[in-house]
């Protein structure tokens, strides 16, 4: 015992000059942070009691007695609903072009002298024929908008006239030489037989001893060289009619050369083809022109042509009108709201349909003979044709649909629509409102045309529809007509005919499933 008392002090004298100390000894983790783990069971404790003693008390006080509120009512606009004759308008815009425009050129060359009618604007004056009350013609000669200098195709001409002349002195010529060699051949074959006369009798003198043999020779060569000035002549005649045949052709070449000439000298006067006025003027006074070039512009604007693309529904519909005899009319504008100024027809239809756009352009013609104000070419203008009649077709606006469905007033949930003739809605009257399924046959931009559900006089609601429900009360604080909705369009596409429908020109919408796409 005293042993280890001694070796402690020993160890602690030791530390104690070593600097050393022992280490302290350390406390349990839960006494040193007790209070951090107590702490917020503690908290959740007292708020768990206190809330079951405010849930307590709460329960022991008694409701305000609650008052039912009262019903609301929507102020609504609605549309009574009509059943009409209309007809499509097909809306479309196109640049107005002149029917007939011609670029006049030379056909000629050489160098214009005259040009005193060449300005833009001036009208001129073809070449026409009148015929007169009594059978007789009048032909009016045409004005010369330019002359070509026409002195070397006179020339020419008379170098025409000159080649005539020859070929028909050669014919006259061939002619004197064939008679000629028909007298010729006349005498030679008389000469022919004296020759043979005389041979004959020189040949028997030298039988009978009282001729010379050289007598008989110079007659037998008297009578080959006829032989052969009469074989000489009928080749003469037989070639008479090959060379009459050869200067006929060229007599022929030459007169055509010779109205080539007159036409050619005729073509130095440049005339307009039609009357018309002059548009546009691509030479000058002095210029030299070759064949081909432009000279004017021409053009006639007694009848303007509007090429319009449409739909092809559209176009359908005006090629039956135009194959039944019926010429669709069109009204043309500045643009989609001003008042038409022109007014034309349908006369022709593309065969063909824009791959790219899927549109057929259709053909309007203005007769500005017709019209108060010339219709130009250039003109952009907006054209308003009249399409296919509906009759007797109930529309309604189509923001009016929900889902397939309309919302339409009545006195109660079991009552009906008050009659737009009989009982006109007041406005300080309750209404209730009542859901109604439709049927939808077609649509035009934004109307829709009804094929049941609805009947004429029926009033559909317009406003408030996100929040009326069947059942719910509604207080009518305007009524909208077709008339109101038609007119409120800025762009007519639909125009409602008052008046007896020609029966030629009824037609009936085509049938859609569903809703029909707007043209």
């Amino acid at each position: 015992m005293v042993a280890s008392t001694g070796s402690t002090s020993q160890a602690t004298s030791t530390d104690a000059r070593t600097g050393h100390r022992p280490p302290a000894r350390r406390s349990p983790f839960l006494l040193r942070h007790w209070r951090g783990i107590v702490t917020p069971f503690l908290c959740a404790a007292a708020l768990f009691i206190g809330f079951n003693v405010f849930y307590g008390l709460s329960g022991l006080k008694e409701e305000p007695p609650r008052e039912t509120p009262a019903p609301k009512t929507f102020q609504v606009q609605v549309y009574r609903t009509e059943s009409a004759n209309l007809r499509k308008i097909i809306s479309a815009f196109g640049t107005a072009r002149s029917d007939r425009a011609v670029v006049v050129s030379a056909e000629v060359s050489g160098r214009i002298t005259r040009n005193q009618l060449l300005q833009e604007g001036v009208r001129v004056h073809a070449k026409e024929v009148e015929i007169l009350p009594n059978g007789q013609s009048l032909q009016s000669p045409g004005d010369v908008v330019v002359e070509i200098d026409p002195q070397t195709y006179r020339e020419r001409l008379q170098q025409a006239h000159a080649r005539i002349d020859e070929d028909e002195a050669e014919l006259k010529r061939l002619k004197l030489d064939h008679a000629n060699n028909q007298r010729l051949l006349a005498q030679q074959q008389a000469n022919l037989k004296t020759a043979k006369d005389d041979y004959d009798r020189a040949r028997r003198l030298l039988e009978q001893g009282a001729g010379r043999q050289s007598a008989v020779n110079l007659a037998e060569l008297e009578v080959a060289r006829y032989k052969e000035a009469i074989l000489q002549i009928e080749n003469e005649i037989a070639l008479h009619q090959v060379r009459v045949e050869q200067v006929e052709s060229r007599l022929t070449t030459h007169r055509s050369d010779l109205r080539l000439a007159e036409i050619e000298l005729e073509k130095t006067r440049v005339a307009p083809p039609f009357t018309g006025q002059i548009d546009e003027v691509m030479v000058e006074e002095g210029q030299y022109v070759r064949i081909g070039d432009p000279l004017f512009t021409i053009t006639n604007n007694d009848t303007v042509e509007v090429p319009v693309a449409i739909s092809l529904s559209n176009a359908a519909s005006l090629g039956s009108q135009i194959q039944d005899g019926r010429v669709p009319i069109a009204r043309l504008a500045e643009n989609e709201v001003a008042t038409p100024r022109w007014s034309g027809v349908v006369r022709r239809i593309a065969p063909v349909a824009d791959q790219q756009t899927r549109t057929v352009t259709v053909y309007v013609e203005v007769d500005n003979r017709d019209q108060p104000t010339p219709l130009l070419p250039g003109s952009f203008v907006h054209a308003r044709i009249d399409g296919q009649v509906l009759t007797d077709t109930l529309l309604i606006p189509r923001d009016a649909l929900v889902s397939g469905s309309v919302f339409v007033v009545r006195r109660d949930n079991s009552g009906s629509t008050p009659s737009a003739e009989a009982d006109e809605l007041a406005p300080e009257a309750e209404y209730t409102a009542v859901q109604q399924s439709v049927e939808v046959e077609s649509t035009f931009q934004s109307f829709a045309s009804i094929s049941s559900g609805l009947k004429p006089g029926d009033a559909v609601v317009l406003t408030n529809l996100d929040v009326i429900e069947t059942g719910a009360l509604l207080r009518v604080r305007g009524i909208q007509t077709l008339e109101d909705e038609l007119d409120r369009h800025k762009i007519p596409y639909l125009q409602r005919i008052h008046g007896p429908i020609d029966a030629q020109a009824t037609s009936t919408p085509p049938p859609s499933n569903g809703p029909a796409q707007r043209q």
